[in-house]
């Protein structure tokens, strides 16, 4: 400490603003580097998760179908509903297949 008291006004007011100045350029890159992850994470959104979303919409527009097929081929007693339903049901199998296919990463994660 004694060192910094033997010092000049001017040099410790330069040393004060290179620590200043530094601490800058740390939060700088910090705040570089946080802003660089966060875009990562929107275009994961974008690209990803938001797709998911709406086929999950879809999926589920689909199963609500497939329950009002069933749900009328048992009041009417009729046997095309039921094959209907059944398409459907095919239907809502295949894209399920594709969406655990094209998700594994994100399942894996």
């Amino acid at each position: 400490m004694n060192k910094f008291q033997n010092l000049s006004v001017f040099i410790k007011i330069n040393v004060i603003t290179l620590i200043a100045l530094i601490a800058l350029i740390i939060v700088i890159v910090l705040n570089a580097l946080a802003s660089q992850e966060n875009n990562k994470n929107i275009d994961d959104l974008k690209d990803r998760r938001y797709q998911i979303a709406k086929i999950s919409t879809a999926n589920s527009f689909i199963i609500n179908r497939i329950d009002e097929l069933y749900s009328q081929a048992v009041s009417f007693g009729d046997e095309e509903l039921i094959s209907k339903a059944n398409e459907e049901y095919q239907v809502l199998k295949r894209i399920l297949k594709a969406f655990l296919n094209w998700t594994e990463p994100i399942v894996r994660n």
